[in-house]
């Protein structure tokens, strides 16, 4: 059972706010490969990668301040 899962978000051309643009990935190289092809080919701004890590309580992730932007 995979464990983590990751999701790229940015901010799409003609808009302001940030977007969740693609869930569910299963590797973190997958991620970076996709997030590079949506700002060079997409334009999306501000991308980044969040890691969702399910062997970690959900409580945690919003106690710890390094994890909110």
């Amino acid at each position: 059972m995979t464990t983590k899962e990751f999701a790229i978000w940015g901010i799409p051309p003609n808009s302001k706010d940030e977007v969740l643009l693609r869930e569910y990935l299963k590797s973190k190289d997958e991620a970076i490969d996709i997030m590079q092809t949506l700002v060079s080919e997409y334009r999306i701004k501000s991308a980044r990668i969040q890691e969702i890590d399910f062997n970690q309580c959900p409580s945690i992730l919003f106690k710890n301040k390094s994890n909110i932007n």
